[in-house]
């Protein structure tokens, strides 16, 4: 982990090691990797249900259960 004990002068204190994926990870304003990909990948289906609403309006009940589950699952996948 990030965390490492160590000893010095008898007492024992904790040093914070920084690394790249310790940072990313504790700071809540960045997004991870796996964060960016989820955002992409929902953003371009909820464009895919609008063009697919545009063209075939009939589809609306299917395109509005599909994009509450996106909703749900990519809510979980950002947590």
């Amino acid at each position: 982990m990030g965390l490492k004990t160590k000893t010095k002068g008898g007492s024992n204190y904790l040093e914070l090691k920084r690394t790249h994926s310790t940072i990313y990870s504790t700071d809540p304003n960045t997004l991870n990797h796996k964060q960016y990909i989820c955002v992409y990948i929902y953003a371009c289906s909820i464009f895919i249900y609008l063009s697919i609403f545009l063209f075939y309006p009939f589809l609306i009940y299917f395109c509005k259960y599909v994009i509450l589950f996106t909703a749900v699952f990519f809510s979980i996948c950002l947590n």
